[in-house]
């Protein structure tokens, strides 16, 4: 069977300035309810890559860790070049799913 993308008539568009303010008002909610720290109970997840994620007939689950997040996100020493910002966008998703997870309580 053909990869089937639901693609749309006009493109979507993001402003990142924007997403950027999405995402400090949403952390500072989990803040709120969380506390400074959050201790999370869980550390291997389903991941769906991004590459397969919009073609609606797979079910290409991987298994993500949360370990491997956090370290990836916030290692200070890696330099990449901006056409590898996928690979630091990977991280935060799971991290941010966990954090939807210890919200929904």
């Amino acid at each position: 069977m053909a990869a089937m993308l639901l693609l749309m008539p006009e493109p979507l568009i993001v402003s990142i300035a924007e997403l950027r303010t999405a995402l400090l008002r949403a952390l500072d909610m989990a803040k709120a309810l969380l506390g400074p720290e959050v201790e999370l109970d869980v550390d291997y997840y389903w991941h769906l890559p991004a590459h397969e994620a919009f073609n609606m007939t797979t079910e290409n689950f991987t298994v993500g860790t949360l370990s491997d997040d956090l370290l990836g996100a916030f290692e200070d020493a890696h330099e990449r070049a901006r056409e590898e910002a996928w690979h630091d966008l990977s991280h935060l998703i799971g991290i941010l799913r966990t954090l939807e997870l210890a919200a929904r309580g």
